[in-house]
């Protein structure tokens, strides 16, 4: 019995044609990473404002990728931390925030997590949030 296999961009298409979703959206990325997320929106038909993220390679990848058009141009920011969120007040619907990098992922699960990372994550996305309403 053959399977219906199809091209990563007729899946991409498939997925926009058959998914209901809200348009218009605009999304922040905070530890937006290589942008897996922010593919994801566009997938979604959704459009990133702004990215931030302290890894280097991550934010060279963001750019690569809105040079060769895989991803609209939007700016890209260094440091969580010393992000000014003012100026993107009311302009985004989602802030999207990953998870700040990690340690190595050879190490135990509860390593992975700990307690300070998780609640220096949240102070950062409680003190960012209610600035951009």
């Amino acid at each position: 019995m053959a399977g219906s296999w199809c091209s990563e961009g007729q899946a991409i298409e498939k997925i926009k044609r058959e998914i209901p979703r809200p348009q218009g959206v605009r999304t922040l990325h905070l530890f937006a990473g290589a942008g897996g997320g922010i593919l994801a929106d566009s997938i979604l038909g959704w459009r990133c404002i702004c990215a931030v993220d302290i890894d280097r390679w991550c934010r060279k990848i963001l750019r690569s990728r809105q040079r060769d058009g895989c991803l609209e141009r939007f700016p890209i920011f260094r440091d969580v931390t010393k992000f000014d969120g003012t100026p993107w007040q009311g302009k985004a619907h989602i802030v999207a925030a990953g998870f700040p990098e990690l340690p190595t992922w050879s190490q135990p699960p509860k390593a992975l997590f700990p307690a300070t990372t998780c609640r220096e994550s949240a102070f950062v996305i409680v003190t960012f949030v209610p600035a951009t309403r």
